[in-house]
């Protein structure tokens, strides 16, 4: 009776302690999961800020004269610099921007010369981004350049003022650099310049491409 008592006791104990053993064993088998990482994505700047730039343009420009002699043409390249500020609604980008620049434009035709230099323009600006890389953008406003006209009487200078409209896409290389391309045409309106033979009214238009970089703020 004792050695039965005994037996059973034992087995008992065996029973107990090859459970703890087996799920010991368990619980080692299950790899504990490493804890998720969540990495910080950097944050997309939009067209929202201020931004400068510069640009070289090719100019392709007109004076035509009221005095019934042939227009002045010329076709010249030069160079503006542009800033300005803008923000963004949804996919709305408004804003202004100013720009002042060298695109001469120096022509003779029938004994007249023509000679623009300086010039610069104030306008508003109003695009689309489809994504925070691209901008297509309108723009339009008021422009005015050094003129002068000369010829075998004399010569004349003045400011002509006039309006300015146009468009282009501004495309980002890095969050803050961006390249661009931009169509505008300008015409100065007419204005009188004496060249000692007698008044004449001059209109100077302009057809001008130009691609550069910006840096946005």
């Amino acid at each position: 009776m004792m050695k039965n008592f005994v037996f059973a006791a034992l087995s008992g104990v065996s029973l107990v302690a090859f459970s703890g053993v087996a799920q010991a064993a368990d619980a080692i088998d299950v790899v504990p999961e490493a804890p998720a990482v969540y990495v910080e994505e950097a944050p997309v700047m939009g067209w929202d800020g201020g931004y400068v730039g510069a640009m070289g343009n090719y100019n392709h420009s007109k004076a035509d004269r009221d005095n019934g002699l042939p227009g002045v043409d010329s076709d010249t390249f030069g160079g503006a610099a542009f800033a300005g500020y803008q923000r963004q609604s949804g996919n709305i980008v408004y804003g202004a921007e100013a720009d002042v620049g060298y695109n001469a434009m120096n022509g003779d035709e029938g004994g007249t010369d023509v000679e623009t230099g300086v010039d610069g323009s104030l306008r508003a600006r109003l695009g689309y981004a489809p994504n925070d890389r691209v901008l297509v953008y309108g723009t339009g406003g008021v422009a005015a350049a050094d003129a002068e006209v000369s010829d075998g009487a004399g010569k004349d200078s003045n400011t002509v003022i006039g309006y300015t409209v146009g468009a282009g896409a501004d495309v980002k290389i890095t969050e803050q650099i961006f390249a661009r391309g931009e169509y505008r045409y300008t015409d100065y309106m007419d204005k009188s310049f004496n060249t000692g033979s007698g008044a004449q009214d001059v209109d100077i238009d302009n057809h001008r491409v130009g691609a550069g970089i910006g840096f946005k703020f």
